[in-house]
Order: C-alpha cells, then sequence, then structure tokens
C-alpha cells in the first residue's frame, strides 16, 4: 500500500508540472484493521502551482487503504476566490484510474487570465463552475472531461470572436462587451484534442448570443457550431450598415436574429451567415445595386 509522492505525479496529468513552496504541513495516523493497514490524515501546502494556475493555503484531508488514495476536501484560495474538489487514485488496476471532482466560486476572471494567459485578451467579471475529470495511465490523452462555468457582470476586450462581430456589424461596442451573465456546459476529450462547448448563453447590454456544440481544437482551430446573435433594432439603428438595411426592408421588429455557422481559428474566427427568413426577406426585397451597397 505504499505509494509515493512522485508516483502520484506521474499519474495524475495536471500535477506533473506542479511546485510547491513555502510550509507543507502534514499529519497523519496510521491504524492496522482486519481488513489491512488504514492512514489517514491532513495536507496543507501554502503555495501550489499546477502549469500557470496558483492556488493559495490548500489543505486536504487523504486516506489511503486498500490500493487507493483519496484526497477529500480539498479546500483553497484560487484569485479572490475558492477552489473545492476532491481527488480519487487507485493503485489496484492496471492501467492506474484517477478521477478528480472540482468547484469555484467567486474568482476573479481579469486575475485568472493574467496567471494562465500571456495573450492580449482580457475579460472581467466573476466565475463560478464544476468540473469532473478522469483518465488511466499516465498518458495525458487519456484524461477527459465535463463540466459547465458562469460568469457574471463581465465585461470582454480584444477577443477575436467580439472584434469580427464588430466588423461584421460596424457596432463598435462589441469590442469591449458588456454583459449580465455567461453560462456554458462543456466536454473535454484530450485523446481527440477536442474542446466542446455546448449551450453557451451570453446574455448582454446590447445584444444575446447562443452558442452550440461549437468544436474547438487545441491548436485553436474551430471545427463547428453555431452562433445565433439576437440584437435589439435600437442597437442595429446605431450601424451605419444596418440603419441603411432597415430602413430599405421597413424592419420594425424590436429586435432582429442572425445566424452563423463557426469556422476558423479562435485567434481570426469565420462567420458564416446562415438561411434564415430574415435572410430570405433582405435578398427578396432588396435589388442587386442595393445589395452591392450594403456589402
Amino acid at each position: 500500500d505504499e505509494v509515493r509522492l512522485e508516483e502520484v505525479k506521474k499519474v495524475i496529468p495536471f500535477l506533473r508540472e506542479a511546485s510547491i513552496s513555502g510550509n507543507i504541513d502534514m499529519a497523519a495516523n496510521i491504524k492496522e484493521t482486519a481488513s489491512g493497514i488504514v492512514t489517514e490524515g491532513e495536507i496543507g501546502i501554502a503555495d501550489f502551482t499546477s502549469g500557470k494556475v496558483k492556488i493559495k493555503d490548500m489543505n486536504a484531508n487523504l486516506e489511503l487503504y486498500g490500493g487507493e488514495l483519496k484526497l477529500k476536501e480539498i479546500k483553497g484560495g484560487l484569485y479572490g476566490g475558492s477552489i473545492n474538489g476532491s481527488i480519487d487514485i487507485s493503485f489496484k488496476e492496471h492501467p492506474i484510474r484517477y478521477s478528480s471532482k472540482v468547484t469555484i466560486s467567486e474568482v476573479d476572471m481579469e486575475e485568472l487570465l493574467k496567471g494562465i494567459s500571456s495573450t492580449r485578451y482580457k475579460a472581467k467579471g466573476k466565475v463560478n463552475g464544476a468540473a469532473y475529470f478522469h483518465g488511466d495511465s499516465l498518458e495525458l490523452k487519456n484524461l477527459n472531461g465535463k463540466g459547465s462555468i458562469e460568469i457574471r457582470n463581465g465585461k470582454t476586450s480584444g477577443l477575436p470572436f467580439f472584434e469580427a462581430l464588430a466588423d461584421i456589424t460596424n457596432i463598435s461596442s462589441f469590442t469591449q462587451f458588456n454583459f449580465e451573465s455567461a453560462t456554458s456546459d462543456f466536454k473535454l476529450d484530450l485523446g481527440k484534442e477536442l474542446l466542446i462547448i455546448e449551450d453557451l448563453r451570453l446574455n448582454g447590454r446590447d445584444a444575446n448570443f447562443y452558442i452550440d456544440k461549437a468544436q474547438v481544437k487545441l491548436d485553436g482551430s474551430i471545427m463547428g457550431g453555431t452562433l445565433s446573435a439576437e440584437i435589439p433594432r435600437h442597437v442595429l439603428a446605431k450601424s451605419n450598415k444596418f440603419s441603411l438595411l432597415l430602413f430599405l426592408i421597413g424592419e420594425k421588429s424590436s429586435k432582429l436574429i442572425f445566424d452563423y455557422k463557426l469556422g476558423g481559428f479562435l485567434d481570426n474566427p469565420r462567420l458564416q451567415w446562415m438561411e434564415s427568413k430574415l435572410k430570405d426577406r433582405i435578398e427578396n426585397i432588396l435589388t442587386l445595386g442595393q445589395k452591392k451597397k450594403i456589402e
């Protein structure tokens, strides 16, 4: 039943590059039962880093019994908020199996991005989420997961997705987009190098967006998915592109919905306007000269 820390780090992919600084406090109680030796205890780490993610004052309860290591009630501070979870590792099976549950609460989005990314993208807001990960063997490609995330009272800046929308619509407020809430489910399959974003709903001051079944490869390429943009008429009227369009088609609706097919890359997304009643109506009403003028 002896398990070494280095062996644990080999098994769990996100621990391989982990570094620990500060004091490590550990207390354990070892007892022999009729079923075998049981080790129970507590561990505390002042500063824990995995990749670029830093967790402050992490502590957990541990249990080692029958070839299984369990870290329970993991708690720590994460960029102004908190992280909680558990890790289970089974050494009884071949390949070794592991699973982890993670929840984050009230994490500062801006500080989180600064900690894990060196890109020009910026976002503000409070992040809450939950995820479950599992895998086997020593290969990172066998890591899979799923979860959900919520961001409240947010603002984005420099995101290519919103810059593309701003370019299409000529609505400058999209380049620095304020939103009240963003929620999404996701799945992670590192074997296929794939992140699947499902049911992403973004409710903003100037528009609402819905993205479904967006498949993003780890190299940043977007393999599929759809976007529905619900934009109020008064916002479209501020655009010199759409003010003319609204006038030409005599549109009086309080909001218009545009459906797009997603493609390209995260750094350079491509939005293809899908067939819809609105698109058909525009094409049927406008003359060739008017279409060219709008384009």
